[in-house]
């Protein structure tokens, strides 16, 4: 990094970055940010190549002045996968790291950019807490726009979010293109209409008489999948089964026990229709699943296995013809057959499964599953003391379809609450798990159901900025969180949301 132009100073105020970065050395002065106003990169690699061409792009949005001082984009190894280091001095910006680690230093310096008309001399040495860092957002009960989609994850990139889980399938829509079975998209893909107000109002349900659904296509997924890559964001899609089924099955209800037709269900909640057990469902599940892999490079595929009714299978003869075979003494257990069968078809394409937590309701769970923890922790832990690594998203404090301040004077929302504040005090690390098997907690991740969330405004608003918080409280040093402080380095992050045109919830007067 070369030699420090004076000696570090020690200042109680933190950069206007977030997340926080690990370690800030204050080198005295300033620097003029309209003086940045080139890049020079001599790496031969694509990927950083095109990370220096958006560093450009943007100088040359605001620079101006005397003076042409660079942006230094270097490659170089750092003890961390992820980690960087960006020194700010009279002679410039250096950004030193892996590509992964580049990206996120563009990210600090942009949002130092972002904060003000000046940079602070500074040094920074960064790295994430936690490996896995991730946002699930539900584009089935309310469809998102490809390029809203693009800008959303533009948004979590800046946060140094590295995970987008897409939950593309539910009882209220089917959004993938499978040309090989059209229906999925055909029937699939549209309901007839969306329950007005809350699923729990009192008297009978009212409808939205406007049909409501969308889907993407395989080259719009490929697009998303490619521009989340540039940014460093793996893309796990969730096909949600056995249960959540109601629109695929829908479209193919041979596939149901007794093979009753269905339909995409306009209202919210859960609901009974669920795939067969019979070897002919499972295996049109296996059939769909290799039309989706070859469009998701992910390691992982996300296969939901939450809120599954057994109504209909224990009243099924093939379900009961099933269980018989397997030698699976309750229904439980065919839901466990049912997730490991899924599993080893996946590892016998060379992918992982990952599944909500119930996975872990009846075990053995399936080796190399990653198992996501809503409900509470307890899950998580579980799976981490039986040697399955996890990510934790717990309802109490990541669910971002809870309301953020009293119902009275926030929109309609599926109900709970899980405040700016709230969120910032989630730790993935359970207290209560041994330090041996800390190291299998990978992170966390909110989720962004959106039986309430109509459009992309309303999740922006929902979204933003307690994604802020989530996003320090998975990449800064645990130890050095705090909520005051990032409360006011959070006001400064603020306006630049708004020119970028995203709506977010304004913030609340420290407490």
């Amino acid at each position: 990094m070369g030699s420090m132009a004076s000696e570090p100073m020690i200042r109680k105020e933190r950069l206007p970055v977030i997340p926080q970065p690990a370690r800030v050395e204050w080198l005295g002065g300033e620097l003029p940010s309209r003086l940045l106003e080139e890049v020079i990169c001599d790496v031969p690699d694509a990927d950083v190549q095109a990370l220096a061409a958006v560093i450009r792009e943007a100088l040359a949005d605001q620079a101006g002045g005397p003076g042409r001082l660079p942006v230094r984009v270097e490659r170089a190894s750092t003890p961390a996968p992820e980690g960087y280091s960006l020194r700010i001095d009279g002679g410039g910006a250096r950004m030193r790291g892996s590509i992964e680690g580049l990206r996120h230093a563009w990210a600090s310096l942009g949002q130092l950019l972002d904060a003000g008309d000046t940079l602070p001399h500074v040094l920074i040495s960064d790295a994430p807490a936690f490996p896995h860092r991730g946002v699930m957002l539900d584009v089935s009960r309310h469809f998102m726009p490809t390029p809203d989609v693009l800008a959303f994850i533009a948004e979590l990139a800046r946060l140094k979010f590295n995970v987008f889980h897409w939950h593309l399938t539910d009882d209220q829509g089917w959004r993938i293109e499978l040309p090989r079975f059209p229906a999925l998209t055909g029937v699939g893909a549209w309901r007839p209409g969306t329950l007005i107000g809350h699923a729990d109002a009192p008297g009978p349900p009212a409808y939205e008489a406007r049909p409501h659904g969308g889907f993407y296509t395989q080259s719009e997924i490929r697009e998303v999948v490619a521009f989340a890559a540039g940014l460093g964001i793996t893309v796990i899609p969730e096909i949600d089964l056995p249960g959540h089924s109601s629109a695929a099955l829908a479209a193919y209800p041979q596939y149901s026990c007794h093979c009753r037709p269905g339909d995409v269900w306009q209202g919210w909640g859960v609901r009974d229709h669920v795939f067969c057990t019979r070897d002919e469902s499972l295996d049109f599940l296996e059939q769909v699943l290799d039309e989706v892999l070859p469009l998701f490079p992910s390691p992982l595929i996300h296969l939901g296995g939450d809120e599954v009714p057994t109504t209909h299978w224990e009243d099924c003869p093939d379900c009961q013809a099933v269980m018989a075979r397997e030698g699976l003494q309750d229904v439980e257990e065919l839901h466990r057959y049912v997730m490991a069968r899924l599993a080893r078809f996946l590892q016998s394409r060379g992918r992982r499964l990952a599944a909500w937590d119930e996975i872990t309701d009846t075990p053995p769970v399936p080796a190399g599953t990653l198992v996501l923890s809503w409900r509470g922790t307890e899950g998580g832990v579980l799976a981490a003391r039986a040697g399955f690594e996890t990510v934790m998203c717990p309802a109490s404090h990541v669910y971002l379809d809870h309301y953020q301040a009293d119902p009275a004077g926030e929109p309609l929302a599926i109900g709970g609450l899980s405040t700016l504040e709230t969120v910032y005090s989630f730790r993935p690390v359970p207290p209560e798990l041994e330090p041996r098997h800390r190291g299998r907690v990978l992170g966390g991740q909110a989720n962004l159901w959106r039986e309430y969330m109509p459009d992309t405004a309303h999740v922006q608003y929902m979204a933003f900025p307690r994604l802020h918080a989530l996003a320090e409280v998975l990449w800064s040093p645990q130890e050095g969180l705090d909520f005051a402080d990032f409360h006011a380095r959070l006001g400064r992050q603020l306006p630049a949301l708004t020119r970028r045109g995203v709506r977010f919830r304004p913030l609340d007067r420290p407490g």
